[in-house]
């Protein structure tokens, strides 16, 4: 039995089925399998699917490595020539890092709908999508659909066939709107989900100023935070100077949140050690804050936020004066016995105990 006819036999594994061999199972039938030197296979257009290199790869590198292409791709002539691939980048790339010269693909008759149709589906079932991978190829599949006339009921079809709720689908066509910038936020984790789809009703000039403003503060955005933007800019009122008085703004609160919960929970840690009998000194600029009142010893800090050096050098200085004081505590606590160990050790010629 020839190869062809081999691979038009051939049934696939559910580890096949995580590159497109469901689609590709559905195609077999009525498609002709034909060997095309890799040359001749170029990508699909837009293809949003990023190769990584992962385990998952490296198991498929070894399977091709060790038997070969079973699960063949599936590709449509190109009016310029050669082929594209609508499923089967990965496996084009394997065989690329193997060295081999060609690759057994299904030759189909496609329109441009029909083949963004199967080129998603081939791919969205994969482990490990980005975000990004997802919201432009739901975009891409949701278009198609609506121009062969599928537009009312595409998001539940969509749904049906992804096994994701139609909601969620729809939040992941809005993301797409997205620029790249903003969208590689979103894959990083540095712009939650619900935020990006906020600030996809954003002019691309808008999104460019929130990326650059984003970069400059380092910050994630809030929920809240990103419906005002979004509400700035369907006012008409968002430019750079507004955005940057609302981060600037909305930063400043944030610092302010995020001491008050640091000194709540350093007043608590304070209060335990009290109730321990330990005895609590605390060094602040604060004189009645919340962690001041819980302490035995109140040390004065004076500083000012505008001069990061002088809080720095002040706190330091501060921290030197404590130890001396702990120190000198400690030691005068039981005098006479520690005053023995350092006449010990300094009559045996080693290091001073304190």
């Amino acid at each position: 039995m020839s190869r062809t006819k081999a691979l038009k036999n051939v049934k696939l594994t559910s580890f096949d089925d995580l590159f497109g061999g469901k689609v590709v199972e559905e195609t077999a039938e009525t498609g002709d399998v034909k060997e095309i030197p890799l040359s001749e296979l170029h990508e699909f257009h837009n293809h949003p699917f990023q190769i990584r290199s992962d385990e998952e790869l490296e198991e498929m590198i070894e399977s091709v490595r060790e038997h070969g292409v079973l699960v063949p791709g599936i590709v449509r002539k190109r009016k310029e020539g050669g082929y594209e691939i609508i499923s089967g980048h990965t496996r084009k790339h394997v065989c690329e890092v193997l060295g081999l010269e060609t690759m057994p693909v299904f030759v189909k008759e496609m329109d441009n709908d029909e083949a963004s149709v199967v080129m998603v589906d081939s791919n969205i079932q994969r482990e490990n999508i980005r975000p990004s991978e997802k919201a432009k190829a739901y975009k891409i599949k949701y278009d198609a659909m609506k121009n062969q006339g599928k537009a009312g009921n595409s998001l539940r079809m969509m749904s049906e066939e992804s096994g994701e709720n139609y909601k969620s689908i729809q939040r992941y066509i809005w993301l797409a709107r997205l620029n790249d910038d903003l969208l590689a936020l979103v894959d990083h984790k540095r712009l939650g989900l619900g935020q990006g789809v906020s600030l996809s009703v954003l002019t691309a000039e808008e999104q460019r100023m929130v990326y650059e403003a984003l970069c400059r503060y380092q910050k994630k955005l809030s929920a809240v935070q990103a419906n005002t933007i979004k509400q700035l800019s369907v006012d008409g009122k968002l430019d750079e100077e507004m955005l940057e008085r609302y981060l600037s703004s909305a930063q400043k609160q944030n610092r302010k949140k995020e001491i008050t919960l640091k000194n709540e929970r350093l007043a608590e840690i304070a209060g335990m050690l009290r109730k321990g009998g330990t005895k609590v000194i605390v060094i602040s600029a604060v004189r009645d804050g919340i962690v001041s009142k819980q302490a035995d010893e109140f040390l004065y800090a004076a500083g000012s936020e505008k001069v990061e050096e002088f809080w720095s050098s002040m706190f330091f200085a501060s921290g030197k004066y404590l130890l001396d004081i702990l120190y000198g505590m400690e030691f005068s606590r039981k005098y006479d016995e520690n005053l023995a160990l350092n006449n010990k050790y300094e009559k045996s010629g080693k290091k001073l105990l304190w």
